[in-house]
């Protein structure tokens, strides 16, 4: 999609907006949000899916996120946008097995 598409499509979309919940100031990308929902000033919410009768705060960024039904997000929340291995036992960044030949060792 061209960048004069998705700008146009971005304005098409700002009418809807006067009527909601979803400030005008809030950056919405490739997401789908069920209604209601009440989205902050500077929220930044991208390819993510937003439950109804979710809050979402100041200056969140959500990215590549579900978020359920009655939840309520805090000002200046990040959400997604990192990668970690999902398949560990757990995701910290304190855990960090390295392999070395056909030893394991921990750090």
């Amino acid at each position: 999609m061209s960048r004069l598409t998705k700008l146009l499509k971005v304005i098409i979309c700002y009418p809807k907006r006067f009527f909601s919940n979803v400030s005008l100031l809030a950056v919405i990308v490739e997401s789908k949000l069920s209604k209601p929902v009440s989205v902050g000033s500077s929220a930044n919410i991208r390819y993510s899916t937003i439950g109804c009768y979710t809050y979402v705060g100041k200056r969140t960024n959500i990215a590549y996120a579900e978020v359920g039904k009655f939840c309520s997000i805090a000002n200046d929340v990040s959400i997604g946008g990192g990668s970690h291995p999902i398949d560990w036992v757990s995701t910290s960044p304190c855990v960090r097995i390295v392999v070395v030949g056909s030893s394991v060792k921990y750090s």
